[in-house]
């Protein structure tokens, strides 16, 4: 069986690689290269959102969670990320988007604030996208790992060097593409696996009764006896997974503006990302049933209850009880749910690195010919960086979480410059800078373990709670005492056009 599971992955990076190479005629420019020219139609671009909330974080985090958490801890994740994720970012913010006709969410920072602001939370975004693009690696990683028993390093090298090869070659076009088929193997993979859990292990009523606690603790409490805590301000806690889940990864997150950038319509925008929102809540919750049926009946195997497999392991361990053929399929659709998210990211951070970073920081008004090669060298560079992140202390779980908390400050100054125009320019600015300071401070005592108050600071609080504390309240103080844009002057009104008048200042 093995044998014909490794060669299924590697018809399948060689598929993958194809397509890369195949759309690679399609680049002719930058903005070929970052946003498929502004082409993605609506199939396409839904398809590739629903690529994306197929991660390799979901493979892990979903059925892991339902190991450690139970029931709800599944289900906060699938609500949290793709209803109040997005569908609520579609909704609210695709016109914004399309209109401003930013390639990246930094430069759109520069249009509502100043290029202090566009500088300080490109870098920002920037180290969250590559951690992203890290803990998806480490999930794809952690599959191969369970199913095949190979070296985490082996793993690890494997995905790195897939994502890498295809997005080198055609950027956003090869991305689009490529999550356009895992797509499409995700919405076959989901239903045949919640159907073979259900001949291999029988009905949801077995697992209630091969659940280690009571009936009710299926639903609050993993096999360990843990619940997940909603008030708590230390992650994992319903609070910090509706922050990281639901705003920081999608509002703060370029490789969701990049694929809304990319449609050719706000209307398409707007219309895919709800769908697939929908669309990835049920599939989030199948992925995590996987988690409840390993609990249920290999709870001993898992390292909660003395056993060898991390929780984040469960799904490869599963579907290596399958038949054969089913088996590999659904391992696949693990690889193509990694590859395709990691893919995202990657392209998202390139956006950035190309877009905010190196005309800014590195040469000044590059030509295109000149951004479409720095694109694909800062392809190269990002994902040798996310290759050493995924050795991140703590797993999946605690990368992710990293990862996030990075994104925090840039959607929390996108939200407040949308909806509060008396936010300034110095005001934006402030807070970005204090949350960076922060967050970078804690990133590093939260890496080295550094008691405060007798215990890792880790233990107190989130590191995405300092981003929104840090950035929110000395944004708002400074702008309240500073001068805003003349459109948050109090006096000032937009007149309907309708009736013959124009936006002025009155």
């Amino acid at each position: 069986m093995y044998v014909y599971a490794a060669v299924a992955v590697v018809i399948f990076l060689i598929f993958l690689f194809g397509i890369g190479v195949w759309t690679k005629k399609f680049v002719a420019n930058s903005s070929d290269y970052l946003l498929a020219g502004r082409e993605m139609s609506y199939g396409i671009n839904m398809m590739g959102v629903v690529a994306s909330g197929f991660a390799g974080t979901t493979i892990a985090l979903a059925p892991g969670w339902g190991v450690i958490y139970g029931f709800w801890g599944t289900f906060a994740m699938a609500f949290c990320y793709a209803i109040c994720g997005v569908c609520v970012y579609g909704l609210l913010f695709a016109k914004v988007i399309r209109r401003s006709g930013a390639y990246t969410l930094p430069e759109w920072l520069e249009m509502r604030y100043d290029y202090r602001v566009r500088r300080v939370l490109a870098i920002t975004g920037f180290i969250g996208m590559i951690a992203v693009t890290a803990n998806n690696v480490l999930a794809l990683a952690n599959v191969l790992t369970g199913y095949f028993g190979w070296s985490l390093y082996i793993s690890i090298a494997i995905g790195v060097l897939t994502f890498m090869g295809f997005t080198y070659f055609s950027g956003m076009w090869g991305v689009s593409l490529t999550d356009f088929a895992q797509a499409l193997i995700g919405c076959v993979g989901a239903p045949l696996l919640i159907i073979f859990c259900f001949k291999t292990f029988g009905g949801l009523d077995v697992t209630f009764r091969a659940w280690n606690g009571t009936f009710a603790d299926y639903f609050t409490a993993g096999i360990g006896g843990t619940s997940l805590k909603m008030w708590g301000l230390a992650y994992p806690s319903g609070i910090t997974i509706a922050l990281n889940f639901g705003v920081f990864l999608v509002w703060g997150g370029q490789h969701y503006w990049i694929r809304m950038a990319s449609a050719r319509s706000e209307k398409q925008a707007q219309f895919g990302y709800v769908v697939a929102g929908v669309i990835l809540f049920f599939v989030t919750l199948v992925i995590g049933m996987v988690g409840l049926y390993a609990g249920a009946h290999y709870g001993d195997m898992f390292t909660l209850t003395g056993g060898t497999i991390p929780p984040t392991s469960a799904y490869g361990y599963v579907i290596s009880y399958f038949p054969p053929l089913v088996g590999v399929f659904l391992l696949v659709f693990a690889l193509a749910a990694s590859l395709s998210t990691a893919a995202s990211t990657l392209i998202g951070s390139v956006s950035i690195a190309v877009k905010d970073i190196y005309p800014h920081f590195i040469h000044k008004n590059p030509s295109d010919k000149q951004l479409a090669r720095a694109g694909r060298v800062a392809t190269v560079v990002i994902s040798l960086i996310a290759w050493g992140l995924a050795y991140y202390p703590g797993g999946t779980t605690f990368l992710f979480a990293f990862a996030t908390a990075w994104m925090a400050p840039a959607g929390l100054m996108f939200a407040l410059g949308l909806w509060w125009r008396r936010c300034t320019p110095t005001g934006a600015f402030v807070g970005a800078i204090i949350a960076l300071i922060c967050e970078s401070a804690w990133a590093l005592l939260d890496l080295f373990k550094v008691p405060v108050g007798g215990h890792v600071i880790g233990f107190y609080f989130h590191m995405g709670i300092v981003g929104l504390v840090t950035a929110i309240i000395p944004a708002v103080i400074v702008s309240l005492l500073t001068k805003p844009k003349y459109y948050g002057r109090p006096d000032w009104a937009l007149k309907d056009p309708s009736a013959g008048q124009t936006a002025i200042r009155q």
